[in-house]
């Protein structure tokens, strides 16, 4: 069924109006030609769609915000844990590792096993949350993450291996 402006009659523009979904440019015009013409009390109310829209685009970025923080929050919590979990490595094998590097292996032959699966269940979770959400975005974050963890895993193990030299020299 095709309707034109013609097939229409002034109820369906009355009703249109009165139900909000009339749009139009100007709110003061529509005001004052609704009381020149006597049609205040026919018509119910006037919902301004700028305003609605205006109002849904403070609320989205309201939550942007929100969405923002807790995932700078995340990524903060993500890095000391990730701190945490080789320090607590570290110092669970320390005597191991010193013994191994008293044999002359190094910190890094040494802890292959360990950076191999670290970079392992890495590249698992980056996989995962690229299948499971298809954000570009969050893969970069995590990808990310994963680079700054190894990094950590990194320094902590040559600071261990500067520690180890002097401990050696002190035996």
């Amino acid at each position: 069924m095709l309707l034109t402006p013609d097939d229409l009659t002034g109820d369906f523009y009355l009703a249109a109006v009165s139900q909000g979904g009339y749009l139009f440019k100007d709110l003061d015009t529509l005001k004052q030609l609704l009381k020149d013409n006597h049609l205040e009390e026919e018509i119910s109310g006037i919902t301004n769609y700028k305003d609605s829209v205006l109002n849904e685009l403070n609320e989205t970025k309201t939550k942007m915000i929100i969405t923002i923080v807790t995932i700078i929050i995340n990524v903060f919590i993500l890095l000391i844990a990730t701190v945490f979990e080789t320090i607590q490595y570290f110092s669970w094998n320390k005597k191991q590792l010193l013994l191994r590097k008293i044999h002359g292996y190094s910190l890094f032959s040494s802890n292959v096993r360990y950076l191999t699966i670290s970079i392992l269940l890495s590249i698992m979770l980056a996989y995962t949350t690229h299948i499971l959400f298809g954000s570009k975005i969050l893969l970069f974050i995590i990808m990310s993450i994963a680079i700054i963890q190894h990094l950590l895993q990194i320094a902590y193990i040559k600071y261990l291996e500067k520690y180890f030299k002097d401990l050696m020299r002190e035996i």
